[in-house]
């Protein structure tokens, strides 16, 4: 019985040694941190928060970079900044080491003299333009509402010829109330979000997508400048993953245009 006690003893010390060697090692080898710069804007179901007053950071992204960041044990951490500023952190003080989303083709002129690399596609947009439901096409468009620090496209030959006035609002609630009020002619934003908007407002907004005028299919990208061998991983997660991308894409409702 002494011999037996003995040896359960030392079985079980032997046990603790082990788990506490694992334990030991886990925490020597934590995991890698990083920071995402995001923009502080209300995009949801894409990204970013649902509301002004919720500070979650939540949509498409947050599952896509919670799966990839656990499947290669990274903690990932969301910096949420106004647009340009968060340019700034990323070109110049380089204080985010990534930015979500990015587009190889937007702010050109500011990347140039930075080495950016970008991921693969994460997943696409489309962007274009709701109008008043009172409005009957064609429409003649002389006002036009964006998102501060975004760019209309296809309507900016009109707005450089100084036919479109532009005005930028910094939530996609009150670019949306706007139109809606009769402010402005026509609102150009995120087809998805400008949708959610509409449907979680306490308002009847009298507003709808217009899939006749001019709109922009595009990608969303994952970019960065000082660690362009973590997004061999990104790309071989996407690759491996686009069931998972396909479901949440549906799960978020996302448009599909021709």
């Amino acid at each position: 019985m002494v011999s037996f006690t003995h040896n359960l003893f030392k079985l079980t010390l032997y046990t603790l040694l082990i788990l506490n060697n694992v334990v030991s090692i886990a925490q020597s080898h934590p995991n890698k941190s990083y920071k995402i710069g995001i923009e502080d804007i209300e995009y949801y179901p894409h990204y970013g928060r649902k509301n002004a007053s919720d500070d979650n950071y939540s949509g498409f992204a947050r599952p896509f970079f919670d799966k990839f960041s656990n499947k290669n044990q990274l903690d990932f951490h969301y910096t949420p900044l106004p647009i340009k500023r968060l340019y700034n952190y990323f070109l110049n003080s380089q204080t985010v080491d990534f930015k979500y989303p990015d587009n190889p083709n937007w702010n050109i002129k500011n990347k140039q003299g930075h080495k950016v690399y970008y991921s693969d596609e994460i997943t696409y947009y489309v962007d274009g333009t709701f109008i008043h439901q009172d409005q009957i096409l064609p429409l003649d468009i002389v006002h036009l509402g964006v998102i501060r620090g975004f760019t209309p496209e296809p309507y900016l030959a009109q707005i450089l010829a100084d036919k479109i006035k532009v005005t930028e609002f910094s939530r996609s609630d009150h670019l949306l109330s706007a139109l809606n009020h009769k402010r402005i002619d026509a609102a150009y934003m995120n087809v998805d979000v400008g949708k959610f908007q509409r449907s979680k407002s306490d308002f009847n907004l009298k507003v709808k997508f217009c899939s006749s005028l001019p709109l922009t299919k595009g990608s969303y990208y994952l970019s960065t400048i000082k660690h362009p061998e973590l997004l061999n991983k990104v790309n071989e997660f996407i690759r491996n993953n686009s069931d998972f991308i396909k479901e949440l894409q549906l799960s978020y409702k996302f448009t599909v245009v021709d």
